[in-house]
């Protein structure tokens, strides 16, 4: 009995690992397809009308009112569809590798990688060595590409365990279409486990909020609770700094808003473990310095 109920739940197990894989690729080709699109109508209707920036921040405040619920529509983001649009003119021949990386690794690499042979070898070893957008970033500043000059080199880097779908699923670009589809009762694969967790957290921080609204309440939960949200804050403001991003570029990143991020900067609401976790790996810091540590500002910005 024991025996056969180990082979039923192994069987189990890889099916819902196979079907939520298969979920996340479809959500992501979805998307990454979607912005192509954007971009490539705003960057011929920007060729033949000449519009600028005063446009796209009219087009960002209207699409954010439609969906509010999506990240993707800030006047930031727009610029980078059309930016993705005109770096991949043949979409369609490689869209089959490009939907395999998250879009804030494409943000990251249309803004500093140029040279087109280069790009695709980042985009390969990434899909190949399952690298998460920080880790990319980092070998794309150390210049990678042009120190390693064969295979032995980089199979002695670190590959990250985690698959590349789960990589795609922390998105949050990825994940806000999941949340629109739902919400609209568009057809589509069924939200992973991982995007739930993510739904009861954000209900939890807004109950967290609404407590911490009152100066009472807010002073009785840090009593009980023992955690220094100014303190938290303070730190993720000097990483921040370190890293040498403004608050606009870091909300981009993490796909917030500004206002939001800004306040656990200031310590005013809580911030949860995935929120943290997700932070420190855009920051390159870990957890247990944001949250004991004393990080030090080391470059004005």
């Amino acid at each position: 009995m024991n025996t056969k109920y180990q082979k039923t739940l192994k069987i189990i197990i890889e099916k819902v690992v196979q079907e939520r894989q298969s979920s996340i690729e479809i959500i992501n080709l979805k998307l990454i397809e979607l912005y192509w699109e954007i971009g490539n109508m705003l960057l011929t209707i920007k060729e033949e009308e000449n519009f600028g920036n005063d446009i796209i921040k009219k087009l960002s405040i209207d699409l954010s009112k439609k969906f509010p619920d999506m990240k993707g529509f800030s006047a930031r983001n727009i610029k980078y569809m059309i930016k993705f649009a005109k770096t991949y003119e043949q979409y369609n021949l490689l869209k089959e590798v490009l939907y395999k990386l998250s879009w804030s690794h494409h943000k990251v690499l249309i803004q500093k990688v140029k040279d087109e042979k280069e790009r695709l070898w980042y985009i390969n070893k990434t899909i190949k060595y399952n690298w998460p957008v920080n880790i990319m970033e980092e070998q794309i500043e150390h210049k990678l590409y042009e120190k390693v000059q064969n295979e032995d080199i980089i199979n002695k880097l670190i590959v990250n365990k985690t698959q590349t779908f789960e990589n795609i699923a922390k998105d949050p670009y990825s994940l806000s279409l999941i949340l629109l589809n739902t919400q609209n009762n568009i057809e589509s694969k069924m939200p992973s486990i991982e995007d739930i967790e993510n739904l009861i957290n954000r209900k939890f921080e807004y109950y967290i909020n609404k407590m911490q609204e009152n100066t009472t309440e807010k002073q009785e939960y840090k009593k009980h609770s023992g955690i220094d949200y100014v303190k938290i804050g303070e730190n993720i403001r000097n990483a921040r700094k370190n890293k040498n991003y403004t608050q606009e570029i870091l909300s981009d990143k993490l796909g917030v808003s500004i206002a939001f991020y800004s306040r656990l900067e200031r310590g005013s609401m809580h911030i949860n473990l995935k929120r943290l976790s997700q932070i420190c790996e855009v920051l390159g810091v870990t957890e247990g310095e944001v949250l004991n540590g004393n990080i030090k500002r080391e470059i004005d910005y």
